[in-house]
């Protein structure tokens, strides 16, 4: 009881120092009880995945002699990739607007806690800085999920055909559902489409512009292949020979990429169509 007691008010803290005069300020406002960092990336990871229960299941922790609140895990994803029919589509029906502020998929007084929290213009940038790192880093783009996802969806095959075998539910509506799509295929190209929208809406949102610009007389090497987006950014830099691009090409997501090729004392650069 008294830890209860202990954690109920020091919650309650959180809330009043959120929704204090002050609340922007550094040392004593919000920032006292939030941890920012886990904060912003629970909330990029939330709607980089369309998660409509993101604020009905929110998992905090609080270590001891500690005031802030860690956000962390990511939890309760059935209803995420566009698999939500109050959301569905979701890149188009919320228009501009965060998914927790244009849907009703937020518990009693979180949407006011987050509009209250996300008002402040120095988290707001501090929310863009941590996604254009990631960004610029390759951590997050459209071809390393698609990628991440076709991987996930042949480990999960098996298992796939064993549980519409036991329960064949595939054709059927389930919980929630938006579309029936039909086959596990088109279950998996579903989430493709949708991240691959929702990169670029979160590029738009967050007003993103990638810093690594393409440059491609700097690049150097001896039998080196360096792989472009069409954005400037690096997806691929390894030794290998001339003969060898098909391969490595054809393991990369649709779409149009620029190849810098260095080798036999030549460089060269050429545009390359995965299909």
């Amino acid at each position: 009881s008294q830890q209860r007691a202990y954690i109920e008010n020091h919650f309650n803290q959180m809330e009043a120092a959120v929704n204090a005069g002050n609340y922007q300020n550094a040392t004593n406002g919000f920032r006292k009880y939030i941890d920012t960092p886990s904060f912003l990336r629970r909330f990029l990871a939330v709607e980089l995945s369309g998660n409509t229960d993101s604020y009905w299941s929110y998992y905090i922790y609080k270590k001891r002699n500690d005031d802030k609140f860690y956000s962390s895990p990511i939890w309760d994803l059935d209803l995420a990739f566009e698999n939500d029919h109050r959301t569905y589509p979701i890149n188009t029906r919320t228009g501009d607007q965060w998914i927790y502020a244009s849907t009703g998929s937020t518990a009693n007084g979180m949407r006011s806690l987050l509009n209250r929290i996300l008002s402040d213009p120095a988290l707001v940038e501090e929310m863009k800085n941590i996604y254009a790192e990631y960004r610029d880093k390759q951590q997050i783009t459209a071809e390393r999920l698609l990628q991440f996802t076709d991987s996930l969806a042949e480990v999960l095959d098996v298992s796939q055909q064993l549980n519409f075998t036991r329960w064949p539910v595939m054709n059927e509506y389930v919980h929630e559902n938006p579309v029936i799509h039909g086959s596990y295929a088109a279950e998996v190209e579903n989430v493709k489409n949708y991240i691959a929208d929702r990169v670029a809406w979160m590029d738009d949102k967050m007003n993103y512009t990638p810093t690594k610009l393409l440059d491609l007389d700097a690049f150097t090497g001896k039998n080196c292949l360096q792989v472009y987006s069409l954005q400037g950014n690096v997806i691929r830099q390894q030794n290998i020979r001339l003969s060898e691009i098909p391969l490595i090409m054809r393991d990369l997501a649709s779409g149009c990429y620029i190849l810098r090729y260095t080798g036999a004392g030549k460089t060269r650069t050429m545009k390359w169509i995965v299909e």
